[in-house]
């Protein structure tokens, strides 16, 4: 790779838009190239009982999703997000009382257990990994969207990747994705380098990559620092 290295964004909208435009301002070339699409889904009314002690979040896009669907939701109800990106989008979306932690699912749920809540509301996708709850806590799955995963990689993607393009690569379902259909166009991971979000995202893409770099904390700025330092090592290693 030689001038500026580019990048390739695999994350659905809005989230892809939001990482292209990052990725300009810090210096990068970015393509956007979605391999899933996120469908809101209809939610049935909220069931009588006890409301929830708290919220649990595990993507950015649920919070605002949550806001419509369950407007009578308190503003100051404790809201646990995965990463602060989720957790910028819980203010947002109206939420006063907002922690963030920088693992998965299950560490937020962690969280809030240790907060001494018992009945937490978890807004997420339908293929949202499923949670191991402790003993004596009752979680109540709010099912807001779903995300539907493309056919084929892009012509755009394709062209990037023949030149030396790094893939972003968001989550689990979207590294397995990316294997597959990097597969059906014709291309091999030996070709391609990658940077994943975290060790469990790294770990569903498989081996075999040109080159691996996975970010040292669950952030888009922490993914760009990964992604400038594979391609200096990638320039160094042209150059040594």
């Amino acid at each position: 790779m030689t001038g500026h290295p580019t990048l390739l964004v695999t994350r659905p909208e809005p989230e892809a838009s939001a990482t292209v435009a990052a990725a300009q301002a810090a210096g990068f070339e970015a393509v956007a190239a979605p391999l899933l699409r996120i469908r809101p889904l209809p939610v049935t009314p909220a069931v009588p009982g006890a409301p929830p002690e708290a919220i649990l979040l595990t993507s950015a896009r649920s919070a605002a999703l949550l806001r419509a669907a369950r407007p009578e939701l308190p503003a100051d109800l404790p809201v646990f997000a995965v990463g602060p990106a989720t957790a910028a989008a819980a203010r947002a979306a109206g939420f006063s009382r907002v922690a963030a932690t920088d693992t998965d699912g299950q560490a937020a749920l962690e969280a809030a257990v240790a907060a001494g809540h018992r009945r937490i509301l978890h807004a997420r996708g339908s293929d949202s990994r499923p949670l191991r709850p402790p003993a004596g806590i009752e979680i109540a799955p709010l099912v807001l969207y779903r995300a539907e995963p493309v056919r084929r990689l892009a012509a755009a993607a394709r062209n990037a990747l023949g030149k030396g393009a790094i893939a972003l690569l968001f989550s689990p379902r979207t590294a397995r994705l990316f294997r597959q259909r990097l597969g059906a166009a014709g291309l091999v991971p030996e070709a391609v380098a990658v940077v994943a979000l975290s060790a469990a995202v790294a770990t569903a893409a498989g081996p075999g990559w040109r080159a691996l770099a996975v970010a040292g904390r669950p952030t888009t700025a922490e993914v760009l620092a990964a992604a400038r330092r594979l391609w200096q090592g990638a320039q160094g290693g042209a150059h040594g």
